[in-house]
């Protein structure tokens, strides 16, 4: 990609070492370090980080089971404020997922608007897009796919997507919107340093939630980026969670712009301060005759 090697060691350098170590927390609240490791997952019924009254704007839908999941579930009371899209065309989703006709049937027919030959990192370039702002983006488990055996070099790749990506969804993002991608919490994923990236493009994490898909995205099935082959892809999200067992393996990160954070975080200040305490009114004191 023309990249010089001091810089290649300088990428690899923040991507790794010193990494920095975000904790789960509550929506709007502060984010503290802690490690990286995988957790027991204490209560599966984690709270989904969406609600029907956001606007939603889904890129990178593979077979567009998370799309139909969240319209099941929580968009079904407003399936027109989702917009759900896929990288490649109609055609090609079709080839690639054969499943996702039973997912986007019901999309299409609940009126959810789905546009396909949509590029997450040239979101502009969609014409049915032009004008449109979004309470949260979302980004599932992003990668370039190209089958790049050199760690070093796959890692840069799909830190250029992501970079990409938060470049251009900023453009379509509502001035207290959110950005959310989801990974697992394994290497080479860990290795992207998507807190650091964030950070390049004047975003903060919001929050850190688990992504649990029989619990919170009852319909969801992973897919990888080249398709379901049967010789690679697992059912049941077995994807997700190998090498993991029962233990917390993937997490949706969740980014918003600094200066909005730090609005927050001032108004919130201004609340807990508390207010003067009155003055003491002076004794009368008179002397006795």
């Amino acid at each position: 990609m023309g990249m010089k090697k001091k810089s290649l060691k300088k990428t690899l350098l923040a991507s790794s070492a010193f990494q920095p170590k975000p904790k789960i927390a509550k929506k709007g609240g502060p984010v503290v370090a802690q490690s990286n490791a995988p957790k027991k997952l204490k209560n599966r019924n984690v709270r989904v980080p969406y609600s029907h009254d956001e606007t939603m704007l889904l890129v990178g839908e593979g077979n567009f089971s998370f799309s139909n999941s969240l319209l099941s579930t929580i968009y079904v009371q407003a399936p027109e404020n989702m917009t759900s899209t896929s990288y490649d065309s109609e055609e090609v989703v079709h080839e690639k997922y054969p499943d996702a006709k039973s997912h986007l049937t019901p999309l299409i027919e609940s009126g959810v608007k789905v546009f396909h030959g949509v590029d997450a990192r040239d979101l502009g370039k969609t014409k049915a897009l032009k004008g449109k702002t979004f309470d949260v983006i979302v980004f599932n488990f992003p990668h370039v796919g190209l089958g790049i055996k050199d760690q070093d070099r796959n890692v840069m790749a799909n830190q250029d997507l992501i970079s990409g990506f938060f470049e251009s969804a900023l453009k379509f993002l509502k001035p207290s919107g959110e950005i959310h991608i989801a990974l697992k919490n394994s290497v080479p994923y860990t290795l992207w340093n998507i807190k650091t990236l964030g950070a390049n493009h004047g975003l903060s994490l919001r929050t850190k939630t688990p992504f649990v898909p029989e619990t919170m995205y009852p319909l969801y099935a992973h897919r990888r980026t080249i398709g379901f082959d049967e010789r690679l892809s697992t059912d049941d999200n077995e994807d997700l969670k190998r090498g993991a067992g029962d233990l917390v393996n993937c997490f949706t990160f969740a980014f918003w712009r600094k200066e909005y954070a730090q609005k927050q975080a001032e108004s919130k200040q201004k609340k807990k301060k508390p207010a003067p305490t009155p003055k003491k009114d002076a004794e009368y004191q008179s002397d006795s005759e």
